[in-house]
């Protein structure tokens, strides 16, 4: 019966489990991966239940492995006083108290004595070594991985939608940037300039906006400067041609000669 098996019967079941899952994970990748980790999950349901048996009995076994500790150390103490026995025995025959027969057969029993009881402390140790790890599986939970099928596992982890598309789309709608600035260069500034207007740029304003200057002869140079101030009404006669004009008129009519100089 189950209930009746020892704790070095069920870490034996345990230990055959775990065999059978490193296999298991050897051969994953030969199968589907639905079933993998359905076989999976079946040998850690069944090593959980192993150790939940084991989860029952933490306290007697805890109880057992202070046990051990008290023997182990009064078989050690034991020892210690078989092997002060033995040096004393050792010395009695070095000053010759002792004939040789009955010193080997003293030494011999000692000896025995010895490997006796460190056979008896290595035994109990393996029994505390296998008590200690049936506190390690009690208290340790596997997990437990649970198969889900494809379809399940796109819900979980869908894959993601227009991988690499968004970013095509977002290069073709950039559109290339045009190089201007040789156009920019062939477009004069004025605004930003602090430099002043040249010479020859006055020389050709001032020959566009100002008014023609009459043509001047050599007669011209001669205007009468006796000219009397025009008065309202009275016309004003030139002083080349002797043509009369109109009191508000500057140049002459006839010949076009300033009227005054």
């Amino acid at each position: 019966m189950e209930g009746d098996l020892s704790f070095d019967e069920i870490l034996s079941q345990i230990d055959s489990l775990k065999k059978l899952l490193e296999k298991v994970e050897k051969h994953k990748n030969e199968v589907k991966e639905d079933v993998y980790l359905r076989v999976k999950k079946d040998y850690q349901e069944r090593i959980a239940v192993w150790q939940s048996k084991l989860q029952g009995m933490t306290t007697d076994v805890q109880g057992k492995i202070e046990e051990i500790n008290m023997k182990q150390n009064m078989l050690k103490n034991e020892y210690n006083g078989i092997e002060e026995k033995l040096e004393e025995l050792n010395l009695r025959n070095m000053v010759g108290e002792l004939d040789e027969s009955s010193y080997q057969i003293q030494q011999s029993e000692f000896q025995s004595s010895k490997e006796e009881i460190t056979k008896k402390i290595t035994e109990l140790q393996n029994m505390k070594n296998s008590l200690s790890r049936v506190i390690e599986e009690a208290v340790s939970k596997p997990e437990i991985e649970i198969p889900a099928s494809q379809t399940e596992q796109d819900i979980l982890h869908p894959p993601p939608l227009f991988d690499g598309i968004g970013s095509e789309e977002e290069e073709e709608s950039v559109p290339p940037q045009e190089n201007t600035e040789e156009e920019d260069s062939l477009i004069p500034s004025f605004a930003d300039s602090s430099e002043e207007p040249s010479e020859e740029f006055d020389d050709t304003f001032d020959s566009v906006f100002q008014p023609p200057e009459q043509e001047k002869t050599s007669e011209s140079s001669e205007v009468n400067l006796d000219v009397e101030p025009k008065t309202e009404g009275t016309k004003i006669k030139c002083s080349k041609c002797g043509a009369e004009n109109q009191p508000d008129a500057w140049y002459c009519e006839n010949c076009g000669a300033p009227l005054f100089p």
